[in-house]
């Protein structure tokens, strides 16, 4: 499969997305074909060569009039477009998600699909921004690629003049978008992470820790607007092939601690609490411990931006005077969930993926149990009329 890492170690933008896939082997002239799909007027692209603090890199620029466009326009746009459906698609998401971040740290309260007249980009509500996001999704369309990954992203301390005035960096938005994503500390002072990158980056990529294992056929270089004494304004990609059967694995953190004076129900009782608030896991196991007492070996999988949280459960709901943490490594099979078609109705089932094969069909507990009590049949049945749905899943996705 067709893979690109993006080294982010002087941060991202939306036009050093775009100016990667170019100095990667995208065909301007393509992307601007495709661009040209879109109904949209004023802007034009065009790159050059520069170099940044010794080291050459492609800038691409994009010049826009000063028109704003607004959430509903964007769609309006997009729909009208001439793209391929699941490239407008995929456009679309993240002109959503932008509106629901916007949304949420302006307090718009309201549920809503956009258009919604109440929301404003603002910023980010210039044709440059609808470039971006577009020539992102169009971009890894025409070069082919299967996989996208990112290191963690670098955030700094400082602050911006924007239309709401001077505010921290990162910007609101920006950090919204950063929720659940790993990032680490920059000394640069500017803002290196913009909202359009950062919307882009982790919509599309996993987060890596790590480079993956692959082969790399290209390395590209792009750059910012900024200079830094320090280190160079660039977006380093490295674009290549992983194997169809390898297996990536995210980084997680185990917490764990022994207890030998609790009772089950309270062990129950914080282990649902855990999984309640993030936990990705939690369980119980019995052990032997210190002057042969029996006791409870209580761990928890947790993302380590939820490692605090938990911890404070489990201090909460336990007697233990100590949490052992420590990273640890998951393979994952990719996940959707799809409804199939019983006698019983429609029924959600887990889909569980490797490369695009489907490796695993698990029927939602919670919604087959809900069917059963509702129609008055055994839980196993629900199951079984689920599971015999496997080829119509497979054929159809």
């Amino acid at each position: 499969m067709k893979a690109i890492y993006f080294d982010c170690f002087s941060g991202i933008s939306g036009d050093m997305i775009l100016g990667a896939l170019i100095d990667a082997g995208l065909s301007l002239p393509r992307l601007k074909q495709e661009l040209a799909k879109i109904p949209l007027k004023g802007y034009k692209l065009s790159t050059r060569q520069v170099i940044k603090n010794g080291f050459r890199a492609t800038k691409l620029d994009v010049h826009a009039s000063d028109q704003r466009i607004q959430p509903d326009k964007m769609v309006s746009l997009i729909k009208q477009s001439r793209l391929s459906s699941g490239i407008k698609d995929k456009i679309l998401k993240l002109i959503q998600r932008l509106a629901n971040i916007e949304s949420h740290v302006h307090g718009i309260k309201s549920a809503f699909r956009i258009p919604h007249s109440a929301i404003h980009f603002h910023e980010l509500g210039s044709a440059d921004t609808l470039i971006d996001i577009s020539g992102a999704v169009i971009g890894f369309h025409l070069l082919g690629i299967d996989k996208i990954y990112c290191s963690p992203l670098p955030i700094t301390r400082g602050f911006i003049k924007t239309h709401h005035g001077r505010i921290p960096l990162p910007a609101p938005a920006t950090a919204e978008m950063l929720k659940g994503f790993p990032v680490t500390h920059s000394e640069i002072g500017k803002e290196i992470v913009t909202p359009t990158g950062a919307l882009i980056i982790t919509s599309l990529a996993k987060p890596l820790i790590e480079m993956p294992v692959m082969t790399v056929k290209k390395i590209a270089y792009s750059a910012g607007d900024m200079e830094f004494p320090q280190q160079p304004n660039l977006l380093r990609a490295f674009l290549g092939t992983i194997s169809d059967n390898q297996q990536l694995t995210t980084n997680i953190w185990m917490l764990e601690t022994n207890i030998d004076d609790s009772t089950p129900e309270i062990i129950a009782y914080t282990i649902e609490r855990l999984i309640k608030h993030g936990a990705l896991d939690a369980f119980a196991e019995p052990i032997r411990m210190k002057k042969s007492r029996p006791g409870i070996l209580l761990k928890a999988l947790a993302k380590e931006k939820d490692i605090a949280k938990l911890e404070e459960i489990i201090f909460t709901e336990t007697s233990t005077f100590g949490i052992r943490h420590y990273p640890v490594e998951r393979t994952e099979l990719d996940r959707e969930i799809k409804s199939v078609k019983t006698k019983y109705g429609m029924i959600p089932v887990k889909i569980g993926s490797l490369n695009g094969k489907i490796m695993s069909v698990s029927p939602e507990y919670e919604d087959c149990k809900k069917i059963a009590m509702k129609k008055g049949v055994p839980l196993k049945d629900i199951y079984n009329k689920a599971l015999n749905q496997k080829h119509e899943i497979r054929n159809k996705y």
